[in-house]
């Protein structure tokens, strides 16, 4: 009997599942820039200089995989000091429903004028279909009596997680797996028994 017809699509079946294991999120960048100045509790104007951050974040996450997103900040002014007596901080929080985030909470990093700063969480959907949430960022001004926080900006990311139903990438590949399997044992040439 031949088995010779179920190779080919066999191995089809195979490359497919390889492509969708092998599928890797896509990501977008945006840039924003932070106000040249902000108004404090007590009053006071804080010039802030030309601060910019790059968030990269996901647009398309295969469901059961991974994906970063992450925040470069920096300053376009060097080595000049926009905030004289103070200490600049740049906190960043992810909020997401349906999207486990690693690590939780509040990151926070100094940003000195002239410096970066880099910040990034891992996520990992917990569902198929669209993920909506927002990037919130801070920046915290410290003096010697002065600890105040403000938000600058809450961004909203929004990513695709997709799949096959609600099974995770690691089953392409098993399907893989399987399928390249068989079809290498139905291509085996056997010699009729004399």
């Amino acid at each position: 009997m031949k088995r010779s017809w179920l190779v080919i699509p066999l191995l089809g079946i195979g490359l497919v599942a390889t492509a969708v294991a092998l599928w890797q999120p896509a990501y977008q960048s945006t840039r924003v820039y932070f106000p040249e100045e902000i108004t404090l509790s007590n009053g006071q104007t804080i010039g802030l200089g030309t601060r910019w951050v790059d968030v990269r974040s996901p647009v398309q996450i295969p469901f059961g995989m991974n994906a970063d997103l992450t925040v470069e900040a920096g300053d376009s002014a060097s080595g000049t000091d926009a905030v004289t007596g103070y200490d600049v901080v740049l906190e960043a929080r992810p909020d997401f429903i349906g999207c486990s985030v690693s690590p939780t909470g509040m990151l926070s990093e100094p940003f000195p004028s002239g410096g970066t700063v880099n910040l990034s969480w891992d996520l990992h959907p917990n569902q198929t279909g669209n993920q909506d949430g927002t990037l919130w960022l801070y920046v915290r001004i410290v003096g010697q009596q002065l600890d105040e926080e403000q938000a600058i900006f809450a961004l909203p990311i929004v990513f695709n997680t997709w799949g096959i139903g609600d099974y995770e990438a690691d089953w392409a590949w098993l399907a893989a797996l399987a399928a390249l399997l068989t079809a290498a044992q139905l291509s085996r040439v056997r010699k009729p028994k004399s």
